[in-house]
């Protein structure tokens, strides 16, 4: 992880297999899809950096508003996904997202 310096803690980052071609992102891409599936419509969260625990195979963020009135602002909840590697392909097993208490 490099924390690219941005208010929001953005970083760059990113988990890796390698063979003789060289190094190969691990594709998250069907976990990420299931957990924007379980989301409300106008909605949206991170799922990089720290979100990310490839030890405990999940992903874990808040979610916000598409729109939000602020950079802080408009959190709805929080959606979490487990996952298995299977070979360097992300298999999600459970998606669960939980509202934010009013």
């Amino acid at each position: 992880m490099d924390s690219d310096g941005g208010n929001g803690g953005r970083c760059w980052e990113g988990y890796w297999w390698f063979d003789r071609a060289g190094p190969h992102p691990l594709d998250f891409t069907r976990v990420l899809a299931a957990m924007q599936q379980r989301i409300a419509k106008q909605t949206l969260f991170f799922g990089h950096c720290s979100d990310l625990d490839l030890k405990s195979q999940l992903v874990q963020s808040g979610v916000q508003k598409a729109h939000p009135e602020c950079h802080a602002c408009d959190w709805v909840g929080e959606v979490t996904g487990r996952f298995r590697l299977s070979g360097p392909v992300a298999e999600p097993i459970a998606i669960e997202f939980k509202p934010a208490e009013p």
